[in-house]
């Protein structure tokens, strides 16, 4: 970079030249903004509620000061010039102080397009994260979120990968417009069923008299129809336990894993 040894005796020749170099040094602010890009807020311009605080911005290859104010969705450049008198008594512009702020007008910009820039330990994150993605094998376009079946040790989940917890001991099964399968995410069913009356086939029970034979006839139990005058209640033997039973269909254990990237 260039530099300007102004501090020395003997008259330092203050020349129109002098302040031209001075003048370029500008232009270096002006790159190093350019390594932000367009359209970005270089420092300030804090948002706190409907206010938006002073600071600089980059637009167009130049770095501009940004007065802040009432938030508003368009900014422009605007231009202040003063003239100073010179030795021959003509006043000329000089100075003229460039600076950016809310308003509308001719050429201005939405301020919703102005973003800060990426800081440089952000950028080695990215760096570093790109790297290890390129380090990993190809596996084809894979989506986000994209759930597979994994018949290995938990601890061999390939990278990029991770174990879906949400379908730990269950099984899926697909969307649907029936009630009980039209949210993705629901969950139900059970592995095993008690069954209800309600829930039993429609049967009969067979009742019978169990007498012994006193008369005539070869000896033994008879059972005859039951034949009673008027109404009677008649109870069969019990039978069954009301233990609940399986329904799992034959199954074999495997992980669910998830997409990560």
């Amino acid at each position: 970079m260039n530099k300007l040894e102004v501090n020395q005796v003997g008259g330092f020749p203050m020349t129109t030249r002098i302040l031209d170099e001075i003048q370029k040094a500008h232009a270096v602010f002006n790159s190093l903004g350019g390594l932000a890009g367009n359209f970005t807020i270089i420092a300030g311009c804090v948002t706190v509620g409907s206010t938006v605080g002073d600071g600089f911005v980059f637009i167009n290859g130049e770095v501009f000061d940004f007065k802040g104010g009432l938030a508003q969705s368009k900014v422009i450049i605007k231009e202040v010039v003063e003239n100073l008198t010179f030795q021959n008594g003509n006043a000329n512009p000089v100075i003229k102080t460039r600076y950016v702020t809310f308003g509308t007008g001719v050429g201005a910009f939405n301020w919703a397009d102005f973003k800060r820039p990426i800081e440089t330990k952000e950028i080695s994150a990215l760096i570093q994260r790109i790297e290890d993605l390129e380090a990993r094998p190809l596996v084809g376009n894979i989506p986000i979120g994209l759930i597979a079946i994994w018949g290995q040790a938990a601890n061999l989940i390939p990278v990029g990968w991770e174990e879906y917890t949400e379908l730990s001991g269950r099984v899926p099964i697909g969307f649907s417009n029936d009630a009980e399968f039209d949210v993705v995410g629901k969950t139900g069913g059970a592995k095993s069923k008690t069954l209800s009356v309600s829930e039993m086939p429609e049967h009969d029970h067979a009742i019978g008299n169990s007498r012994r034979n006193t008369g005539g006839g070869s000896g033994g139990d008879e059972n005859h129809p039951t034949s009673f005058a008027g109404t009677r209640d008649h109870i069969t033997d019990k039978q069954g336990s009301g233990t609940a039973f399986s329904i799992m269909n034959p199954f074999r254990v495997v992980h669910f894993i998830k997409y990560k990237g």
